[in-house]
């Protein structure tokens, strides 16, 4: 019997050493700069986009800036609850 790198007891013919990528490798900091960055053009038309789709939209509340055009609408029918 063998110990592998785990603890486990193991017969010879099943022993594997330790592969080298379990070990912790150190993080490794790999910072990427933009070349002549631009500031973004039409930042308010970006902004004016409603990301939903119908049927599911937002609560229909008018505090959206644009308003909400994705007012969901909703209906039920009978329910009926029994109490034992």
């Amino acid at each position: 019997m063998r110990k592998e790198w785990n603890g486990l007891l193991v017969g010879k013919d099943e022993w594997e050493a330790k592969q080298p990528q379990l070990e912790p490798t150190p993080a490794v900091s790999d910072p990427e700069a933009l070349r002549d960055p631009r500031p973004e053009q039409d930042l308010e038309g970006q902004r004016n986009i409603q990301w939903g789709f119908n049927p599911v939209g937002g609560p229909a509340t008018n505090s959206f800036n644009p308003p909400n055009n994705l007012e969901a609408i909703t209906s039920v029918g009978t329910v009926t609850v029994e109490v034992s």
